[in-house]
């Protein structure tokens, strides 16, 4: 169990950390935007600044060499007024490493030193002839000087505008470098100058201008030095170079192609190192027909963020100092607090074991002190409560054993009056089911009469339907009898025709015959005719024509009487077929004369029987509804004692449950005189355990 001490303490703690941490957290939330914000316009603002010196001073050196390629001396071509004008002006801008004029052929005419050679195979010289625009090339690194260089070419115009040759100067960035040396001293940041092809121009790391590393193709250019260290060159002077790979991360290129496209901002990467960096970059640009250049600064986000760091440092020592200080003053606070509470409970305590004479000795005057004295004054009461408790408790006891005797001897009665009701209850419970089933076998009694009577009503009914249904019987038999009478006359008379259709039938059948031996008489008679007319000659050609025609009637008429033979013999066939019929039909007819009697005969018993039965379902209606009406007196007898039985039964059960309820209250009583007289002796002992 936690002390308060330790509650105290640790809610202390809590009230005063958890509030500090959190003002600690918004603060350090704040404070590392705001400083992340002001480190990025920090590295934009020198971004800019670089970019605006470097601008400055590549446009200086544009414009004098323009001013240069301007001049009368320049663009006369006096080649020993061109040196002294170059060496003078060299003299005057240090910053230029070497000044150039050649001619439209690519042949020097002069320069501020050095030996005059043919640079018409130079690929600046190419372009501006080509182009006829002012420029400023990529950077490239001199040996001869130990710098990084870049040139201004300018096209040189005489007085009617004509091209007369190509001024160079070859500026030393070396003042670029100061430049960066000179902001990256006493930080952690340092800024570095990229050309338009992405090479380093000017970087704290001078190796990275010597070899000059192409940030946005990924590599570097290496001089190609021989056994003595010096560099190697190719047979028209220029230096030989070998081409390495470097390492760039994909956001610190994406950040120069937007610088290189005029754009600026801050942004982070990873270096090659693991470290995360912030970068911001601005555009250099330059004068005439050149591309922009860039300026990178960069800077470990880890020592940018130093500051805060500290920030936090310092603040974790001001929490656990204010932490120390919070326990040091609970621990005292809440001593003072829980020692009086430490008393009081020690009083509680010995209470609780039963000392009634213990007191509390708490003497302030807060909540505690007050807590005390109410609990002394508790204490006392309780004391004079449980000596009355004593007193009292002896009287119960002695009473309970007395109630306790009483209540035996009560019980013993009632239980032999509730054995000698149930006794009673008992034998009437059985008379009452007896009641009770006699009604019910009479009332099944009364039931199956009434059946009995609905079935002979029934039977009744069928009776008289039946008597009915063989009335008309006899009437539709009767009507069969005229019926049959009356097939049998048309039978005869269709007999007595059908034989004459059969007689006329083989009269007809001569007369065909008779025509047919004509028609073939008729026919030979036509022929012999045509023989005649045929010997005739031209004198018997009508007669011929005419036998002819007498010939094809015959043969029709042979065929006409042909086919009459045919359907006479089909209708003699039928009619012989029709007249066995009517002997089968006649035989037939006399059966159903023979059943149709038969049939009305037993009709007529049947009428008979029915009759009869109809009688005797008069007498047996008549027996029971004699026997219903003394049915229904003796089921109401019935009725009437098995009720009476019943409510003797209910009565007396009743009585039963009463005498029950008495015997139980008082075993209830018996039991409560136990409890008591128990509690009364328990009371007796828990009391005698207080000190008073």
């Amino acid at each position: 169990m936690k002390s308060i001490k330790t509650q105290l303490i640790i809610v202390t703690l809590l009230l005063v950390i958890i509030p500090f941490l959190i003002s600690n957290g918004i603060n350090y939330f704040f404070v590392s935007n705001e400083l992340e914000a002001h480190i990025e316009n920090q590295s934009v603002l020198t971004a800019n600044s670089v970019s605006e010196y470097v601008t400055g001073f590549l446009v200086n050196s544009y414009s004098i060499t323009d001013m240069l390629a301007n001049s009368n001396d320049i663009y006369n071509f006096a080649p020993e007024e061109q040196e002294k004008l170059l060496v003078d002006t060299i003299k005057r801008y240090p910053f230029f490493d070497l000044l150039f004029i050649q001619g439209t052929d690519g042949m020097q005419t002069a320069r501020s030193s050095g030996d005059l050679g043919d640079r018409s195979n130079r690929w600046w010289f190419i372009r501006a002839m080509d182009e006829k625009q002012p420029f400023i090339t990529k950077s490239y690194y001199s040996v001869a000087g130990n710098i990084a260089v870049t040139s201004v070419i300018m096209p040189i115009y005489d007085e009617t505008n004509n091209l007369v040759g190509i001024m160079g100067s070859d500026i030393k960035l070396d003042a670029i470098q100061n430049l960066i040396d000179e902001k990256n001293e006493g930080t952690n940041q340092y800024t570095y100058v990229i050309d338009s092809d992405g090479v380093v121009i000017a970087h704290p790391d001078q190796t990275q201008v010597k070899n000059l590393y192409n940030y946005l193709e990924s590599n570097s250019t290496v001089l190609v030095e021989d056994s003595n260290g010096n560099v190697v060159t190719d047979t028209q002077g220029n230096q030989e170079t070998e081409i390495q790979e470097i390492q760039v991360p994909v956001e610190l290129r994406d950040m120069i192609e937007r610088a290189l496209a005029g754009q600026s901002g801050v942004g982070e990467y990873i270096d090659n190192e693991g470290n995360l960096v912030i970068s911001a970059y601005a555009t250099i640009s330059l004068p005439g027909d050149s591309g922009n250049w860039a300026v990178i600064t960069t800077e470990h986000k880890a020592d940018a963020f130093l500051a805060i760091r500290d920030l936090q440092k310092r603040t974790l020592g001001i929490m656990l100092a204010l932490i120390l200080i919070v326990i040091l003053a609970s621990y005292f606070i809440s001593n003072s607090l829980t020692n009086p509470l430490v008393k009081l409970n020690e009083a509680f305590f010995k209470a609780a074991k039963g000392d009634l004479t213990v007191r509390a000795e708490v003497k302030s005057n807060n909540e505690i002190g007050q807590a005390s004295k109410n609990f002394n004054t508790m204490i006392e009461n309780i004391s004079e409560l449980i000596k009355e408790v004593k007193n009292s408790s002896k009287v119960v006891f002695e009473s309970s054993n007395s109630l306790t005797d009483i209540t035996s001897q009560t019980n013993t009665a009632t239980t032999e009056v509730a054995t000698a009701i149930e006794e009673i209850a008992k034998s009437a419970g059985e008379q009452a089911k007896d009641a009770e089933m006699s009604a019910m076998k009479i009332t099944e009694l009364s039931n199956n009469i009434e059946m009995v009577i609905h079935s002979v009503e029934h039977i009744n009914n069928i009776s008289k339907e039946t008597n009915n249904l063989s009335t008309k019987g006899l009437n539709i038999v009767n009507a069969l009898i005229a019926s049959a009478k009356d097939t049998s006359d048309s039978s005869k008379e269709i007999n007595g025709a059908v034989l004459r259709v059969d007689e006329s039938s083989g009269k007809i059948g001569v007369i065909t015959e008779t025509i047919g031996e004509i028609a073939e008489k008729t026919n030979l008679l036509a022929l012999n005719a045509a023989i005649e007319a045929a010997r005739a000659g031209e004198h018997g050609k009508g007669f011929a024509v005419v036998a002819e025609e007498v010939r094809k009637l015959a043969e029709q008429s042979a065929t006409a009487v042909s086919e009459i033979k045919e359907l006479i013999d089909n209708i003699q066939t039928q009619s012989k077929t029709a007249v066995e019929a009517m002997d089968k039909s006649k035989v037939i007819m006399k059966d159903q004369d023979d059943a149709v009697i038969g049939t009305e005969n037993i009709f007529n018993e049947i009428t008979s029987s029915i009759k009869l039965i109809m009688e005797k379902l008069s007498e047996i209606e008549k027996y029971n509804n004699d026997m219903d009406l003394k049915k229904d007196e003796f089921v109401d007898m019935i009725h009437t004692i098995s009720s009476i039985s019943q409510q003797t039964s209910a009565a007396t059960q009743q009585v039963s449950a009463s005498t029950e309820e008495q015997l139980a209250a008082i075993e209830e009583v018996a039991n409560y005189s136990l409890n008591l007289n128990s509690l009364a002796d328990n009371l007796k002992k828990a009391v005698e355990k207080f000190i008073v």
